[in-house]
């Protein structure tokens, strides 16, 4: 027996459209709905890691302001120790200090002093405070003091060399050398000098 279908093959053809068009939209419903679920989620993920990566950036910054007070602190802690390795060579070389204190207020002012030379052979502990008249009293060995440095002119080294002479602590100055240093301008002079506490 052969089937027969009175429903012309127009309206089977539209009810198969309407059919594949409710799957279609269905599918496509559900496939915009997956990807709404993957870009929120996707979002608040992001959001949350925003979130941490300012957290960090805000610890990386307050990391770098203490490193930079810490670096200074080390860099003045640097210049402190070295200070005070100075002075202990200083204060390790007693005579030296006292020297250098008697010395320094005769130096004139156009003078600078390169070097103060005790002579090692001849330096014996003290027991007065550096500086002192009784510093290098008598009964103490003699030391040889030898100085050297620029001056501006020749007044300043004769002015240094009469002050060693007449101040009372020191003996024998003598000037040793007066040269021109290569270079120089105006009446530069480099000078050496020899005296005896």
């Amino acid at each position: 027996m052969r089937r027969l279908d009175l429903i012309p093959a127009e309206v089977l053809l539209l009810r198969r459209r309407r059919a594949l068009l409710r799957q279609g939209s269905g599918g496509l419903v559900l496939w915009a709905a997956f990807w709404v679920v993957v870009l929120v989620g996707l979002h608040s993920w992001q959001s949350a890691e925003r979130g941490a990566v300012r957290t960090w950036e805000a610890r990386v910054d307050s990391l770098r302001v203490a490193s930079r007070a810490v670096e200074a602190l080390r860099s003045e802690h640097d210049a402190k120790r070295q200070r005070l390795a100075a002075v202990q060579r200083l204060e390790g070389q007693r005579p030296v200090t006292g020297v250098v204190a008697f010395v320094t207020p005769l130096l004139p002012r156009g003078l600078r002093l390169e070097s103060l030379v005790v002579e090692p052979s001849l330096v014996t502990a003290a027991t007065a405070a550096p500086g002192s008249a009784s510093y290098f009293a008598a009964g103490a060995p003699v030391l040889g003091v030898q100085l050297r440095g620029t001056a501006r002119g020749a007044a300043e080294v004769a002015e240094l060399l009469r002050k060693l002479e007449t101040c009372g602590r020191f003996r024998r100055a003598q000037l040793l050398r007066v040269d021109r240093p290569p270079g120089a301008q105006g009446g530069q002079l480099r000078f050496e000098m020899h005296c005896e506490l």
